[in-house]
């Protein structure tokens, strides 16, 4: 009987895969948050001081609720991959749960990605019109410029975060819908 061979069938490789980008997603988005909201910057121009943080712009206002969605629905989505990868099974099987998944993550990607894009550019913005500003009502904007570059340096870290949490998004959709596309 040591003559006949039995091979355990392969196991996906999806839960692991899903499990593995939700963790890269919610990670990466925790640390953008972190960044962005800790992103101020105080600069003088005469005598006066000015701050200038996320607050200030409805483009970095918008950016950091969608993070904050995204990060809400991995973080409800990662205690069921942990139990798909565990048991091999979904918590649930019904087709309603796994249109959730499928438009959840569709969403998802829709807001880290017009996100992305909008961090990006709003920092290119930022970055490009403190740079071309010599003067405020008479006074040197040297420390404006400055300070608004130290802010650019953080935002383009937060966005960059942002990019690797929708590339991570991407493959968790993808895997949502190869779920969905099986049942």
């Amino acid at each position: 009987m040591g003559d006949l061979q039995y091979e355990e069938p392969k196991a996906s490789k999806a839960p692991l895969l899903s499990l593995a980008s939700r963790v890269v997603t919610a990670a990466s988005l925790a640390a953008s948050i972190i960044i962005l909201k800790s992103a101020k910057v105080t600069f003088k121009i005469g005598g006066d001081k000015y701050q200038y943080s996320y607050n200030d712009s409805s483009t970095y206002q918008y950016v950091l609720l969608s993070m904050l969605v995204a990060f809400a629905y991995n973080l409800l989505q990662i205690p069921s991959a942990i139990y798909h990868l565990k048991t091999g099974k979904r918590l649930t099987n019904r087709y309603g749960f796994l249109l959730f998944d499928l438009y959840g993550d569709k969403l998802g990607v829709l807001l880290l990605a017009t996100s992305t894009g909008a961090a990006f550019g709003a920092t290119l913005e930022i970055k490009r019109s403190a740079d071309n500003l010599e003067t405020i009502g008479g006074q040197d904007a040297s420390d404006y410029r400055s300070k608004l570059g130290d802010f650019s340096s953080m935002a383009y870290l937060s966005a960059g975060l942002l990019l690797i949490a929708f590339i991570s998004s991407t493959l968790s959709s993808i895997i949502s819908s190869l779920a969905l596309s099986r049942k």
